[in-house]
């Protein structure tokens, strides 16, 4: 009995490997030169749990939407949010629009503040062949005296090449340099 239960087995098939996924650096176009007067700083992203950790994450649409998994052997070297506060400070800062482009992290006043919440950063499947990323976030600006002076909501879509957690990251890196854009 043994022997048959073997039999049924794949043979020698390797366990999945892990996969590692980072979001790239987004290249910015310096503003032409000029004195810019104002700070910001821009706090940590706020994102629901499931958001906080390192897994990527996808949801099957065409059978049950509400259903939100993680990949097994899949995951970001960093939280997703933790990820786009970098990226953000780096292009603001790289495109010179304010005279500092700090964190909430540093110790320095700002004259303003950027509040950002990400509400969705995932894969969704509209098929077994066929998948987008999908970006939900909303942003408020604070002055110095924390009187809102703007806010916006997004809701992104970018098509990924495949049905798998590499397009599926691929498209999410997409997806985030055209929010930080």
């Amino acid at each position: 009995a043994l022997l048959a239960l073997n039999a049924c087995a794949p043979l020698n098939k390797p366990a999945p490997a892990q996969q590692w996924f980072s979001l790239s650096a987004v290249s910015a176009v310096k503003n032409s030169p000029g004195i810019a007067t104002y700070s910001l700083r821009i706090a940590k992203i706020q994102a629901p749990h499931w958001l906080l950790g390192d897994g990527l994450y996808y949801r099957l649409a065409y059978r049950d939407a509400l259903n939100l998994q993680p990949y097994g052997q899949s995951h970001w070297i960093a939280p997703p949010a933790q990820q786009l506060t970098q990226l953000l400070r780096a292009y603001l800062a790289e495109r010179q629009q304010f005279s500092a482009v700090t964190t909430s992290e540093d110790p320095l006043r700002s004259d303003y503040e950027l509040r950002l919440w990400l509400d969705d950063f995932s894969q969704v499947y509209t098929s077994t062949t066929a998948s987008h990323a999908r970006l939900q976030a909303q942003a408020v600006l604070v002055d110095a005296s924390r009187r809102v002076v703007a806010q916006t909501r997004w809701t992104l879509e970018q098509p990924a090449s495949g049905a798998d957690a590499l397009a599926g990251a691929e498209a999410l890196n997409q997806i985030g340099h055209q929010w930080i854009q």
